[in-house]
Parts: C-alpha cells; sequence; structure tokens
C-alpha cells in the first residue's frame, strides 16, 4: 500500500525489481512499474504482475528463455536504491 502523507497531491513510479542472485547477471533489474496519483492523505494498493519471462534468461544453447533454479528475491519501491518491500520467490 502507498500512502500520500504530504501536504500536496502528487504522484509516485512504484518500481518492482528481480534479483536473481546469479553471478552474471546484473544485482537488480526492474521488471514492473505503474505510476499513481494520490490526493492528500490518499492510500492505495498496487498490485503488480510478473510473467515467466520476467523470471527467466536466455539460453544461448537451447535458444530459449529459461527460467533458472535458485531463490530470487523481489523488491518494491520508489527506486533500485529505496525498496522497503522485499520478498522472495523459490
Amino acid at each position: 500500500m502507498i500512502t500520500n502523507t504530504g501536504a500536496y497531491a502528487g504522484e509516485e513510479v512504484v518500481q518492482l525489481y528481480l534479483e536473481t542472485g546469479l553471478k552474471d547477471d546484473p544485482v537488480v533489474v526492474l521488471r514492473n512499474f505503474e505510476k499513481v496519483s494520490l490526493a492528500v492523505g490518499q492510500s492505495t494498493v498496487v498490485r503488480m504482475m510478473l510473467n515467466r519471462k520476467d523470471l527467466a534468461r536466455w539460453d544461448v544453447v537451447k535458444q530459449d528463455w529459461v527460467v533458472t533454479e535458485g531463490v530470487k528475491k523481489v523488491r518494491v519501491g520508489s527506486s533500485s536504491r529505496n525498496t522497503p518491500l522485499t520478498g522472495t520467490l523459490t
């Protein structure tokens, strides 16, 4: 849930990042985002979906997208440096 605690109406871009933990992958990758407008004091729940391709990487040998083994971390926030909501996918 996101809440506008300020004195003015505003907008925020909620961003969802995925961390695979694999050595040759980036530390975090932006996988979804949504811009929301909020009036003063307004709260809203932002729902985001991940599809199979969001969880996969390209396998050059198989020439196909492959979902890798292991735990993946999901981070949600206003930027890659501010992700107060975290979870895991197994």
